[in-house]
């Protein structure tokens, strides 16, 4: 009985870290419009971290599933960051924030995104709000990266957002 306990356990685990019967939480939500996403950013008054990334980069894959799937899986960074996956080796076009389409790879160069993978942190304006991630290593390390721009960013939305309200609001 023991066995079968155990098993089960680790049938389920295995399971639930593969995203079998929850896959919208196991990927990245692949982005293809930015103003949507500064929409939801402002609604909820969250940052958009988004990766860029590329299809054949060994580096974002790793990324992917030792980093972010895991902060997505957990339900811990629901209410901290909203994230978002940008390809930029398609030949598509995105919503801009500003609501123009724009190809994919002319949005990271506006960027300057040269390297995947590639973390950037935004308003729901598509302003910065802290400094990118260039690439991936020391997996050990990279979540407290990770986590101290994400901070960061809630840190900065949140002033924006108050200095905005500030100044919306009627004297009296």
């Amino acid at each position: 009985m023991r066995i079968f306990q155990v098993l089960a356990v680790s049938l389920f685990a295995i399971l639930a870290f593969a995203g079998v019967g929850n896959s919208a939480t196991t990927s990245l939500p692949l982005t293809t419009d930015l103003q949507a996403d500064g929409q939801l950013a402002l609604k909820k008054q969250l940052p958009i971290l988004i990766v860029f990334t590329a299809e054949h980069c060994a580096y974002c894959e790793a990324l992917e599933s030792e980093q972010l799937r895991p902060m997505m899986i957990s339900g811990e960074y629901d209410d901290k960051v909203i994230i978002r996956n940008l390809r930029i080796d398609t030949f598509d076009d995105v919503v801009n924030f500003d609501g123009k389409d724009i190809p994919a790879e002319t949005l990271a160069q506006k960027h300057s995104v040269w390297v995947t993978p590639t973390i950037m942190f935004f308003d729901h304006q598509g302003n910065t709000l802290a400094p990118k991630i260039i690439g991936y290593n020391t997996p050990s390390m990279f979540g407290g990266y990770l986590d101290e721009r994400i901070d960061a960013s809630r840190q900065m939305m949140r002033r924006e957002l108050a200095s905005r309200d500030a100044q919306v609001k009627p004297a009296l």
